[in-house]
């Protein structure tokens, strides 16, 4: 099967870049029930008490800054276009043509290349810890906090899911001209490959354990 390779002009990106950005606030909502479930069931977001909701409120104003500087400034807003013009193709497996080209390309295979993404490794344990710790003697706290937190989840891991599909797709036959798949650099495939969350997860542990000794030692 041989991807789609219609010239630029056949292909309506100016559309798909205005699909692309009206999607946005949809973006904003995940990334709100994500930040709120994970305070709702913790009371913190990285940071405890009111550190915690003021950089929960920094990250998401910062989000929202950022997309509309996006929007607003010339180079910034051609750069951001012409990342949608390659979501688009790569969803579509359309050839978006020469240097967008090859962005694609580069995305498809850091995407295809992220094994522990591959198998919904992440997105569970975003929301497992905050789901156990849950006030759950507190339901009118805990259950809206809970739904928040698994329908950002579960919207975060199908898209991903859906990216990675699209990936796969499109390194196992690019459209376009005939060409090889780019190398990624050694720190890409490193955490792509399984080393990286083995390595978190020692640390994590690592940290537990020191932090259970000082607490048993303090008594």
């Amino acid at each position: 099967m041989t991807g789609q390779s219609a010239p630029e002009e056949q292909v309506d990106w100016a559309a798909a870049e205005r699909r692309a950005r009206a999607r946005q606030p949809v973006v904003l909502l995940v990334l709100l029930g994500l930040i709120g479930g994970i305070y709702a069931l913790t009371g913190q977001f990285l940071l405890p008490g009111r550190a915690g909701l003021l950089l929960a409120a920094a990250y998401v104003l910062g989000f929202v800054v950022l997309l509309a500087v996006a929007r607003l400034h010339p180079r910034l807003r051609e750069r951001t276009a012409q990342g949608y013009r390659v979501q688009h193709a790569l969803r579509h497996r359309l050839d978006p043509g020469p240097g967008a080209r090859e962005k694609a390309d580069r995305l498809a295979m850091q995407t295809v290349g992220i094994v522990w993404m591959r198998w919904w490794l992440l997105p569970p344990l975003v929301a497992v810890g905050p789901l156990v710790g849950a006030p759950w003697d507190r339901p009118l706290v805990a259950v809206p906090g809970a739904l928040a937190l698994l329908a950002g989840v579960l919207a975060w891991a199908l898209q991903y899911r859906r990216l990675w599909l699209d990936a796969r797709r499109w390194v196992a036959d690019p459209p376009g001209p005939a060409r090889e798949m780019p190398d990624l650099p050694t720190w890409v495939r490193w955490l792509g490959g399984w080393s990286f969350p083995i390595a978190m997860l020692v640390i994590l542990t690592v940290t537990g354990a020191v932090a259970v000794v000082v607490v048993v030692a303090s008594r």
